[in-house]
């Protein structure tokens, strides 16, 4: 704070400010004499926390602290500074009516004290022959600030002046063109009607020729003037530049048919395109021509692009996601000779409705496990969708089909779920000596897919499709009991286990047609060697009657076992020679047929979250914050967080891009920095005669 406050023993006027609030209370007291006006002493009090008190009363609070500063500093100056006048200011009418008359009895005994002390704060300054001693007017009064502007700010050629001195700042700092035009609006306003906070359309056409011309001389000279000689560039009434062309006696309006000109890639061309596009964000073509209008910027349709390219509200409705992977090999427990429903996928579908009695219906969901190897599936009944539920369905497939080595499944929770349930029982298993080893051992390997990839899914999902289609036919418009429910289903199941898995030919000399039924057999293991059983030779004319039928029926035995192994190993034969290989005319290297951005997915990088479910100004916004390959090193699920802080996985063509990537932020430096170095050489020399020849800012009001 500066030391000095006024010269010796000259004459000066104290001002004394008093506001309050719920928060708190303060007065500041000034001091002005001839050249200065300074702060002498401020003071501040908090409200009472115990009690209700209203605005008015704090406000009288506020004005007897400031009676009492003032009165304080008059003491302390009186020797050395003649005070001339004391103004008292503050903007409570209720308060200052309480000082200026008697107030009521209801008032309560604060207000009562309180003015009671301003009152004797004042009859003493006034002794003391003060001239005014306080000014009991409201400080801001509206008339008076009124005059002021008008006796001020009269001359327009003024108010031209003090914008061409700010109107390079302002055109730098501002981050809209409509904001700049109502600052300068403001600034350029001839009718000061404060009571109005509308801008007219004349005030905003004004401000847009003022940074019009401004720029144009900031930023053209005469090497750029050079290149520009085919526009045809002629100045107008006013001193700013035109495109003059062909369309004089067209049905356009006067602005469109000699449009202002702009440099391209400038900062000013930048604001106009994006005061342009935010109204409506209509298309590159609508934006240029509602730019054209009024401005003549050349290399405009690249300028949009970008601007559309990086207008946030665009790439939520126009950008691609990212575009999804190639399917990557079939898995070892997909193409691996196994036994069955060693690997499986399992899902639930429905809901089924089933009739409880006469009158009332209730829901099932229906369950297939399928075996990924050899396409046989296990069809059952869930009561509902609750885990114990669940469990009791994998109890009955367990003991039916024997305990799978892996699982996938989707991400439901009566799943995950169920995971954990067997886990724990697996756990408890494992601290029990009285099991056996052998089940111990016995441990599943459960596989989530991506949530919202079903494609990822497909070996059981294309079995549902079956199974729904078989259920719909048979049923129709019936609703079934449970029983009869369950006995359709064991129905579907068989009858599906008996489809054919290859091409069935219509020729006489088809080959075996292989069903999934045909490896659901016991492997059988001879424990004695069947060779040399049938193999010793045995000469059967030279045995008894009872020995040589016992001798063939021996050997037929053999033979039939030999020949129940054998049709096991030649089923996997035509599975593996013909099956597998049959895939490829099915296979598909690409999910779906939509097209997808060009970025790659990347750490850090904020998305949109695709939803069918939703409208897409209704989809929820996040940021990629891992990353999770594949065994093959591709990126196919990513990991985003929400603004409520919860973490999702995602497929990545679920996900929007909705940021620039680096090698096109910096092509647009390059292109702004190119313009800007032309701009740079001649911008001080602009500004200079701008400053030195105002009739050069003539601007038609």
């Amino acid at each position: 704070m500066p030391r000095f406050l006024a010269r010796k023993f000259s004459t000066a006027m104290l001002i004394t400010f008093a506001d309050a609030s719920f928060e708190a209370m303060a007065a500041c007291v000034y001091l002005r004499s001839d050249n200065a006006v300074n702060l002498l002493m401020a003071k501040g009090r908090l409200p009472p926390l115990d009690s209700k008190v209203t605005v008015p009363k704090l406000e009288l609070n506020a004005m007897t602290l400031g009676m009492r500063l003032t009165n304080s500093v008059i003491s302390q100056l009186s020797s050395t500074v003649t005070i001339s006048r004391v103004l008292i200011l503050s903007e409570s009418e209720i308060a200052l009516n309480w000082i200026k008359s008697t107030p009521r009895h209801d008032v309560g005994p604060l207000v009562k004290n309180r003015v009671t002390e301003v009152r004797k704060i004042m009859t003493s300054l006034e002794k003391s022959g003060y001239q005014q001693a306080t000014s009991l007017a409201p400080s801001w009064n509206k008339d008076l600030f009124h005059r002021r502007l008008i006796r001020n700010m009269s001359v327009v050629r003024r108010i031209v002046a003090y914008v061409c001195c700010l109107i390079r700042v302002l055109a730098q700092r501002v981050n809209a063109t409509r904001i700049s035009r109502m600052k300068l609006s403001r600034l350029l306003r001839i009718d000061y009607n404060i009571d109005s906070n509308s801008i007219s359309g004349t005030e905003m056409a004004i401000a847009s020729k003022v940074l019009v011309k401004q720029h144009q001389l900031s930023c053209l000279n005469p090497q750029i003037m050079k290149s520009l000689h085919h526009l045809n560039l002629r100045e107008d009434n006013d001193g700013i530049l035109r495109c003059y062309g062909r369309m004089r006696y067209s049905a356009l309006q006067p602005s469109a048919i000699c449009p202002m000109f702009v440099l391209q890639k400038s900062r000013l061309s930048q604001l106009i395109i994006e005061d342009c596009h935010t109204k409506g964000h209509p298309s590159t073509s609508h934006t240029m021509a509602n730019i054209r209008q009024y401005y003549w910027i050349p290399k405009l349709r690249s300028q949009v692009t970008s601007v559309i390219r990086r207008c946030v509200a665009c790439q939520k409705f126009n950008n691609l996601p990212f575009k999804y992977p190639e399917q990557p090999v079939l898995p070892s427990r997909r193409v691996q000779q196994s036994r069955p429903f060693a690997h499986v996928g399992l899902d639930y579908f429905g809901p089924l409705t089933i009739s409880l009695t006469s009158d009332t219906t209730g829901k099932c969901y229906g369950c297939i496990i399928t075996c990924m190897v050899t396409r046989l599936i296990y069809l059952d009944i869930a009561t509902d969708l609750s885990t114990t539920a669940f469990l009791h369905v994998l109890r009955r497939f367990f003991a039916r089909r024997g305990v799978p080595v892996s699982i996938t499944s989707d991400n439901s929770p009566t799943f995950t779920l169920g995971e954990t349930v067997l886990e724990d029982c697996r756990r408890n298993i494992r601290s029990d000596p009285t099991i056996s080893r052998m089940i111990c051992e016995r441990e599943i390997e459960w596989r989530y897919i991506t949530p919202y990839a079903p494609w990822q899914g497909g070996v059981y999902e294309r079995l549902i499709r079956s199974v729904k289609l078989a259920l719909y036919k048979t049923l129709r418009k019936k609703t079934p009991s449970y029983e009869e429910l369950s006995t359709v289903v064991i129905e579907i199941e068989a009858m599906l286990n008996t489809r054919p898995l290859l091409y069935v030919d219509s020729g006489p000399n088809a080959d075996q047609i292989l069903h999934p039924i045909d490896f659901l057999q016991d492997e059988f293991e001879i424990p004695f060697p069947l060779n040399s059983a049938e193999g010793d030779g045995e000469d059967l004319t030279y045995l008894p009657a009872d020995e040589r039928v016992a001798l063939q029926s021996k050997m037929h035995v053999i033979r039939a076992l030999k020949t129940s192994c054998e049709i096991p190993e030649k089923f996997w034969n035509i599975w593996q020679t013909q099956y597998l290989t049959s895939l490829r005319e099915k296979h598909q290297s690409e999910v779906g047929k939509q097209r997808g951005s060009s970025y790659h997915p990347e750490k850090g990088k904020l998305v949109l979250i695709c939803d069918n479910l939703q409208p897409r100004q209704s989809w929820k916004m996040g940021r990629i914050v891992e990353l999770k390959e594949t065994t093959d090193g591709t990126v196919r699920e990513a990991v985003v967080i929400l603004p409520s802080h919860r973490k999702i996985r995602r497929p990545i063509n679920l996900l929007v891009p909705l940021e620039l990537e680096d090698d096109h932020t910096q092509e647009h430096k390059d292109d702004d920095s190119s313009s800007a170095n032309e701009v740079k050489q001649h911008q001080t020399r602009s500004l200079s005669s701008c400053q030195t020849t105002p009739q050069q800012m003539k601007v038609v009001l």
